[in-house]
């Protein structure tokens, strides 16, 4: 009898321990870097639906004056090398120009800075996420921006490049060529500037991190 008391009594015990482990699971923190505020619309799934887990962060958030005076934070889908070169050369040319700024010697001046910038493969996309300024912190989700490179003959004269722009919750606002004019007024017209760096300024780099 008392045997039978003591496994009715450890049957609410089970079932106790049963829903704190449930509360426990479900209070367990997600990871960061795989929650966003930007959602895929259902035809755009495909193009970018998983790019918080599937693609490579680049950068914290860090405060653009070329995208609105916003945050960013920047995301590649393959060969992230290629960014951290590029990045690693706009620092070393940069650091020249200063340089240069303060040589009292003339006979150089005009001679144009040396650079190797690297050309991105087919099929990169790269993505910023764009946030407000709030009090010097990233505030409320604005809109996502992306970069796709397509084959030669896409858009020749302008390094193939497709330029994008989605709604936080994924519907298109714009999507194009650089040619066209609603998409040379609002990207391509400042990434045209940086051609010799096949058109991605990746003047932000804090390593790329694999989710």
């Amino acid at each position: 009898m008392k045997k039978f008391f003591c496994r009715l009594m450890l049957i609410p015990l089970l079932v106790l321990s049963g829903l704190f482990g449930a509360v426990a699971a479900d209070k367990a923190p997600m990871n960061p870097f795989n929650v966003t505020q930007f959602k895929a619309s259902k035809e755009n799934t495909a193009l970018y639906g998983d790019y918080r887990k599937k693609w490579l962060r680049l950068t914290g958030f860090e405060l653009s004056s070329l995208h609105w005076n916003q945050f960013v934070a920047v995301f590649i889908n393959q060969n992230p090398e290629i960014y951290r070169e590029n990045y690693l050369e706009y620092l070393r040319t940069s650091q020249d120009d200063y340089d240069d700024d303060d040589d009292e010697e003339e006979e150089d001046e005009d001679a144009p800075t040396k650079n190797n910038f690297k050309t991105y493969a087919i099929g990169t996309m790269v993505a910023k996420e764009g946030y407000t300024s709030h009090q010097g912190k990233p505030g409320l989700p604005t809109f996502l921006v992306m970069m796709k490179k397509h084959p030669k003959g896409y858009d020749d004269k302008n390094g193939n490049w497709e330029y994008m722009k989605f709604s936080t919750d994924g519907h298109t606002l714009l999507r194009g060529k650089a040619s066209q004019p609603q998409v040379q007024r609002e990207c391509a017209g400042c990434h045209i500037n940086v051609a010799d760096r096949d058109y991605i300024f990746g003047t932000f780099y804090s390593g790329a991190i694999r989710h």
